[in-house]
């Protein structure tokens, strides 16, 4: 299962960072190759949304749930179910000196169709790592506001 991380440091207090990040329905507002982004459940520590995601011109739909760790500044997700075999992973924020948050996102993939896997997966690995970095690019932008 190819794996995903991609870290940044950022200029920015993580209390900042995980605030706009806890608010995943505003995310179409700053990402752009997010379609379609829904709240279909939402309670104390936990969110279920709905997804579709533009990602080189392939639309991409899933399910995900999330779960909120406010002490440890971590949100994990979960694909429930959507176009791939399955999706999971971690946003964690730490600080990094004075007034910078280290912002590492892990996400582990299963593509589904593994014959596809064996000759396209680093292909599809490589537009994945370029959407994660694309979302800690928006967030970065976010936060100049």
């Amino acid at each position: 299962m190819p794996r995903i991380i991609v870290e940044r440091i950022i200029p920015f207090k993580k209390e900042k960072v995980y605030e706009i990040l806890k608010k995943v329905e505003d995310f179409p507002t700053f990402m752009k190759s997010i379609r379609s982004l829904k709240v279909v459940d939402r309670s104390d520590n936990r969110l279920v949304t709905s997804w579709q995601v533009d990602i080189d011109g392939a639309l991409i739909m899933w399910e995900e749930e999330d779960f909120f760790d406010d002490k440890n500044f971590s949100l994990r997700f979960n694909m429930l179910k959507g176009d791939y075999g399955s999706y999971s992973g971690e946003w964690k924020l730490e600080d990094s000196g004075a007034n910078h948050t280290k912002i590492n996102l892990t996400a582990n993939f299963d593509w589904g169709v593994p014959v596809l896997e064996k000759f396209v997966g680093d292909v599809l690995e490589k537009k994945a790592k370029k959407y994660a970095l694309s979302m800690l690019k928006a967030l970065k932008n976010k936060l100049n506001e």
